[in-house]
C-alpha cells in the first residue's frame, strides 16, 4: 500500500471546496438582511468593496479593525501549538491595550522612534501580566488553565 502526500494545489482545492459554500451562505444571509432593511444588496456589496479596499480611509480602517483579530488569532495558534489552552486571550488583549494606552499618554513627549517601541513593550508586558495569573496557578497548584483563564477574563 502506498500513500501520496497531497500537493499544495490539491490542499488549496480541498480548502476551497470546504470554505466556498460557507462564504456563499454568508453572502446570501447578508443579502437577506440588507433586503430586510430595504436596500439593494448588489449596491451595498459594491459600495462595501469599493470603500473598504479602494480608498485610503477604508483600507486604513480595515487594517485598524483587523489587526487585533489577526494578532489574537496568532496568539491562539501559538498557544495551541505549544500544547496550552488559552481561554483568556480577550482579557489579555484588553489589558495589553489598556496598558499601551496609558503608556502612550504618559510617554507623549518622547520622540516617535523611542515612543512606539516603548509603548509596544508596555503593551506586551500588560498582556503577559494578564496571562501570568492562569499560568501561575497551573504551575503552582495544578488548577486547570481553562478555568482560571475564563475567571481572569471575567
Amino acid at each position: 500500500m502506498t500513500f501520496t502526500v497531497p500537493t499544495r494545489f490539491q490542499q488549496f482545492k480541498s480548502h476551497l471546496r470546504t470554505m466556498l459554500p460557507w462564504v456563499i451562505l454568508s453572502i446570501l444571509l447578508g443579502s437577506l438582511a440588507v433586503i430586510w432593511v430595504g436596500e439593494n444588496p448588489i449596491r451595498v456589496y459594491t459600495r462595501l468593496i469599493q470603500e473598504g479596499f479602494f480608498t485610503r480611509r477604508g483600507f486604513m480602517i480595515a487594517i485598524q479593525r483587523g489587526t487585533p483579530l489577526i494578532l489574537t488569532a496568532a496568539a491562539a495558534t501559538m498557544a495551541f501549538r505549544a500544547g496550552a489552552i488559552n481561554m483568556g486571550m480577550a482579557g489579555q488583549f484588553m489589558v495589553g491595550s489598556t496598558v499601551a494606552s496609558m503608556a502612550a499618554a504618559a510617554l507623549a513627549g518622547l520622540p516617535k522612534p523611542v515612543h512606539l517601541p516603548l509603548v509596544l513593550l508596555f503593551c506586551a508586558a500588560g498582556g503577559a501580566a494578564a496571562g501570568f495569573v492562569p499560568a501561575f496557578f497551573k504551575r503552582v497548584s495544578g488548577i486547570n488553565e481553562v478555568i482560571t483563564g475564563m475567571i481572569a477574563t471575567c
